[in-house]
């Protein structure tokens, strides 16, 4: 089929009809990710991880319906904020083994040979295997919302409301799915063996609960971060999704960044060294390559000034031990007034 695709496009581009290819290229990347797909979803270790996430969110969501002695009725702003605590960890878990596994599937298997021979342009590698893992997470994000809407018939509460399941929590989820594949993927990239991606990954979980108890826990650092957005049932995200939106821009130019430098440094052949794919990285660069890769710095960089100033210049920046010395002060200036009416 490769080979039949590759001669096709070389017929048309000779025949001035350039877009012609494009429908080949879509079947090559639709058809390789789905394959990419299949090889999770059949896999035992992902239903066990999904069956996990659905237990852990479900009693989470059972439970979430108690707050200041009171008893809330389950509407969807409590089902999504429970969500976010209680289902968070699953695609985290499920981006890191599988994105080991994908990106060293033929390897392990011993067919990248004929595989990387085959004649379709690298991207074709790379493209698939993120798109999957991103595309494997997204589904487990529905599953999530599927739970949620479970939860809310038994208690007897049927005020769906779809539209804010969508834009309160996949598609914010969805964008933090897919910087997450890109970085995993990223790691299995440049590291010598899948173990090495693995421990990569667990690194840098370790290094965001740690950097937030050190008192290191900008957005503008930690990779994928955002200001919460607190929900309401009278005024939606107000305003807040707007300080959340520049921070996902800034994390999304900066993942395309590293999405450019996976693709140029994908292995293919038998050649595996990091220092010979450094060396031809450059040559890899030219074209829509290195055109999305300056335009992604640029994003990148213009976004990371604007939300500096934001956050840093115009308004007080806090930490949490900040906010906590904050509330001391205010508490001690107001304890005088403790028994007034």
């Amino acid at each position: 089929f490769f080979f039949q695709a590759e001669d096709g496009i070389r017929d048309h581009c000779v025949t001035g009809v350039q877009t012609c290819a494009l429908p080949i290229y879509l079947v090559i990347l639709a058809s390789r990710t789905r394959l990419e797909m299949a090889q999770v979803f059949k896999s035992p270790a992902f239903i066990i991880l999904l069956t996990m996430g659905v237990v852990n969110a479900g009693a989470g969501l059972w439970f979430s319906n108690e707050a200041y002695g009171g008893t809330l009725y389950p509407v969807t702003r409590v089902m999504i904020t429970t969500l976010n605590g209680a289902f968070g960890f699953i695609p985290i878990l499920i981006a890191i083994y599988y994105a080991g596994e994908l990106v060293w599937r033929e390897r392990d298997r011993r067919a990248h040979e004929i595989i990387d021979a085959a004649p379709i342009p690298d991207w074709a590698f790379y493209v698939p295997k993120t798109l999957a893992v991103s595309l494997v997470l997204l589904a487990t994000l529905a599953v999530g919302v599927m739970t949620a809407i479970l939860v809310q018939v038994l208690r007897g509460y049927y005020g769906f409301e779809l539209g804010k399941y969508l834009v309160w929590f996949l598609l914010p989820q969805a964008i933090d799915s897919v910087l997450l594949a890109i970085l995993a993927v990223f790691f299995q990239t440049l590291s010598p063996q899948k173990f090495i991606g693995w421990g990569l990954m667990v690194l840098y979980l370790i290094s965001t609960l740690t950097l937030n108890n050190l008192g290191f826990e900008h957005n503008l650092y930690q990779y994928a971060g955002s200001p919460n957005v607190p929900l309401s049932d009278m005024n939606g995200q107000g305003r807040f999704w707007i300080g959340a939106a520049w921070f996902k821009l800034y994390w999304t130019a900066f993942a395309l960044i590293l999405a450019v430098l996976s693709y140029g440094l994908w292995r293919r052949g038998t050649e595996t060294r990091l220092w010979s794919r450094l060396v031809r990285f450059p040559a890899r660069l030219k074209g829509p390559a290195g055109i999305l890769l300056a335009a992604a710095v640029l994003t990148f960089a213009g976004a990371a000034g604007f939300i500096y100033i934001n956050t840093n210049v115009w308004n007080e920046y806090r930490t949490r031990i900040d906010d906590e010395k904050w509330l001391a002060d205010y508490e001690k200036a107001l304890i005088a007034y403790e028994t007034v009416p």
